[in-house]
């Protein structure tokens, strides 16, 4: 499964995925702005290309967030309750809402219509919540990471440096990972 493949995946691999393919999509968005700027027009393959690119990173960090915190919770001790529920929750409301930008966006590029500003304002603030969520997705994802390692029920202070790794993932990843690796061969 490609739960299993990206938890016993090697540091480059997913940093490649993840932060190789945002690099990408970065580098063909300004390659856009400057045929846009250029010639007042730009191609319609490049801003899919960006979105591929942007997607791809997207759901390579995704999915590394849920083999984490569901996969790799299976390792957890039995003795040690670990409700991932709530991550569960948050995780799909959060995927719901980046969908749904993607998707206003889309409509609003390729059909010209134009969106009444008031929606445009609500859509905005409901954009905040993924941004707070993330924070309880590796808030979860660092606890889980730390209960396999000490065995035992851990707070905030025990795992506060998982949690920071993985909060400034293109670095994090690199410490991270290799004890992901330990952890899923075992």
């Amino acid at each position: 499964m490609i739960y299993k493949c990206l938890l016993q995946a090697k540091a480059w691999i997913v940093f490649l995925l993840s932060f190789g393919a945002l690099f990408a999509s970065h580098g063909l968005m300004l390659v856009a702005v400057g045929l846009l700027a250029a010639y007042g027009k730009t191609s319609y393959l490049l801003v899919i290309a960006v979105a591929v690119f942007l997607v791809v990173a997207l759901v390579t960090i995704s999915l590394w967030l849920w083999a984490v915190a569901v996969h790799l919770k299976k390792r957890v001790p039995k003795e040690i309750t670990v409700s991932s529920a709530l991550f569960k929750v948050i995780f799909f409301m959060t995927l719901l809402c980046i969908i749904a930008f993607f998707l206003l966006v889309l409509v609003k590029m390729f059909m010209s219509i134009t969106i009444p500003r008031k929606f445009q304002i609500v859509f905005y603030l409901l954009l905040l919540f993924p941004h707070g969520s993330i924070v309880y997705l590796v808030y979860f994802a660092a606890k889980i990471i730390k209960t396999i390692e000490l065995n035992c029920y851990v707070t905030f202070s025990d795992f506060a440096g998982e949690f920071f790794l993985i909060l400034v993932f293109p670095i994090g990843l690199w410490i991270i990972q290799p004890r992901i690796n330990k952890m899923a061969a075992l």
